[in-house]
C-alpha cells in the first residue's frame, strides 16, 4: 500500500477514535493531518470510504495478531491475556460515540465489524475454549457454543454507554475486566492457579 495512504489511514483512525466520526469532516481530517483536501481526495472518494478502509485495515491487523497469539501463547488462558493486552494497546481511551456513529451513519462499516465479530472472533473464541478444555486449564463441562456466544455478545454490552458511561468507564479497562471475568468462569482448578500467577505477573510488570 502507498506509504502516504497508509499514513492517512493510521492518523485519521486516531482522530476518529478520539472525537467520534460524525463530528469530524474531511476538511478537519486534512487540517489535522497537515495535508491538502486535494491530497486526501486523491486516496479517498469520501469520508465513508475512509472509514470503511480504516475498519478493513484494523480487521486485518486483528486477524494477524490473533493468529500469531494462538501460535505463540503457552496455553488458552495465556492466549486470551495476550489478546486483552493487544486490544488495550489498540483502543486506548476510545470514545464510545464512535460505535454509535458507525451504526447510524456508516452502515457498511458497521456491517464489516458485525461480520468480523460473529465470524472471525466467534470462531477464534470457540477454538480457544476447545484448546483450554484439551489443555485442562478450562472446565471439561463447558459448552463451547454457548460460552463463545456469551463472550461475543458481551462486546455489545461493553460498548453500551448507558451501562458503562465514558470516560468514567473507558473501553479498554472494561474489556480487560470482562476478559478476566470470562476466564475465571471457564477455568478449572488448574486454570485458576495459572490465572493467579498470570495476573500476579501482569501486576508486577
Amino acid at each position: 500500500m502507498d506509504a502516504k495512504k497508509l499514513e492517512i489511514i493510521e492518523r485519521s483512525s486516531q482522530i476518529f477514535m478520539r472525537y467520534g466520526i460524525k463530528s469530524i469532516t474531511m476538511d478537519d481530517v486534512a487540517r489535522e493531518l497537515g495535508i491538502s483536501k486535494k491530497t486526501l481526495y486523491k486516496y479517498f472518494q469520501d469520508k465513508n470510504e475512509l472509514v470503511v478502509t480504516i475498519l478493513s485495515a484494523k480487521i486485518e491487523l486483528d486477524k494477524q495478531y490473533c493468529k500469531r497469539s494462538n501460535e505463540e501463547s503457552e496455553n488458552a488462558i495465556d492466549e486470551l491475556f495476550n489478546l486483552s493486552k493487544f486490544v488495550h494497546e489498540q483502543v486506548g481511551q476510545i470514545n464510545p460515540v464512535v460505535f454509535l456513529d458507525l451504526k447510524k451513519h456508516h452502515p457498511e462499516g458497521w456491517e464489516l465489524m458485525r461480520k468480523h465479530k460473529w465470524n472471525f472472533i466467534f470462531n477464534m473464541i470457540h477454538k480457544n475454549i476447545l484448546r483450554g478444555i484439551n489443555e485442562g486449564v478450562y472446565r471439561s463441562n463447558l459448552n463451547p457454543e454457548i460460552v463463545a456466544r456469551l463472550y461475543v455478545g458481551s462486546t455489545d454490552l461493553i460498548m453500551n454507554e448507558e451501562v458503562f458511561p465514558w470516560p468514567e468507564f473507558s473501553f479498554d479497562k472494561v474489556f480487560i475486566e470482562t476478559i478476566r471475568f470470562h476466564i475465571r468462569g471457564m477455568a478449572s482448578d488448574e486454570g485458576i492457579e495459572y490465572l493467579k500467577q498470570r495476573i500476579k505477573k501482569e501486576t508486577n510488570e
